[in-house]
């Protein structure tokens, strides 16, 4: 796990994590690493919580920062409710060996991306739209029309396939 990018965002990052341990059950991390070398640098070590409900400011803000909060759901209507429930939309994954379902899973999240059996690309990225509260729009030239339209892209994870 790499620093992040400065001091503030750093401690930004660490503040999320004291609101999230007082919203939900922290599992792991929530800290600086232990690691004295790395003490002086810009590192927060990778936290986990369990049992966030989605009303939670670490289910709701983008932290961008090493903190996964874990939410479970019932069935695949409670999952798109609760997904759909944020005023962002960057991206979304779903995990699944079915993958025709995963693409009906995907029309129905508000999110620019969305990622089947992965999540991300480290060498481009699939949408230059913004969708809800994340991104940033595009105002001159020829792709100024996309300001007006609403994109999604989908991308698939071909080969192996989960082993659930």
């Amino acid at each position: 796990m790499g620093p992040l990018i400065s001091a503030h965002h750093k401690q930004t990052v660490l503040d999320y994590i004291a609101a999230g341990s007082r919203q939900a059950e922290l599992v792991t991390g929530g800290g600086e690493p232990g690691d004295p070398s790395l003490r002086g640098g810009f590192f927060v070590e990778p936290t986990i919580f369990d049992r966030v409900p989605n009303d939670a400011v670490i289910a709701q803000e983008e932290i961008f920062g090493p903190v996964l909060a874990v939410t479970t759901f019932a069935d695949e209507d409670e999952a798109v409710a609760l997904a759909n429930d944020s005023a962002y939309g960057l991206a979304a994954a779903v995990w699944t060996a079915d993958v025709a379902r995963a693409h009906l899973m995907a029309q129905r999240l508000e999110a620019a991306e969305v990622f089947i059996n992965h999540y991300f690309s480290s060498t481009f990225e699939l949408s230059r739209s913004p969708y809800k509260a994340s991104g940033h729009g595009m105002s001159e030239g020829p792709d100024a029309i996309y300001e007006y339209l609403t994109q999604k892209a989908v991308s698939v994870k071909i080969g192996e396939a989960p082993a659930w």
